[in-house]
């Protein structure tokens, strides 16, 4: 086969040489063709995997807001809720003081009326007296017509409204 080949002319024997060539172009264009297509599989793959991460992630963000939003809320009304509950009894405190305050006062104008009387009683008693040592020693006849209201009946029932 050697001596047979060794007769064929150099053209053909360029033309084998150029098949094989040929064969093991296509083979290795076929070969970079399959990695390609592979290459770029994996790549959109790759891609759908990152695009199905982000959604994940989107979604568990989504999530997280609207509870985070849900909490606030919560927090908010909450807060809400207890600031009435202190309004509310600081009003009731502050009623109860002013009632304390108004009861306080009201007996104080009784002490102080009841005082007054009595004082006043002490004055007329007072003066009643000195008007008589005066008549005794000058004889007026009408002590009691200088002092006509010796008791006085005061009115103690005034209220401040």
């Amino acid at each position: 086969m050697d001596k047979i080949y060794a007769a064929l002319p150099d053209e053909i024997r360029d033309a084998r040489a150029l098949l094989r060539r040929k064969d093991e172009v296509l083979y290795d264009a076929q070969q970079k063709a399959e990695k390609i297509i592979t290459d770029a599989q994996a790549e959109a793959a790759r891609l759908l995997s990152e695009s199905d991460l982000l959604r994940a992630v989107q979604k568990e963000a989504e999530k997280i807001k609207e509870s985070v939003i849900s909490d606030c809320e919560d927090i908010r009304r909450k807060a809400l809720d207890e600031a009435e509950n202190i309004r509310l009894q600081a009003l009731d405190a502050a009623s109860r003081t002013k009632e304390g305050a108004n009861i306080y006062a009201e007996q104080v104008l009784v002490n102080l009326e009841q005082s007054i009387n009595q004082l006043q009683e002490v004055v007329k008693n007072g003066q009643v007296t000195l008007e008589r040592k005066r008549a005794e020693a000058g004889n007026y006849d009408n002590v009691n017509d200088n002092y006509p209201n010796k008791n006085p009946n005061y009115s103690t029932n005034f209220k401040i409204n």
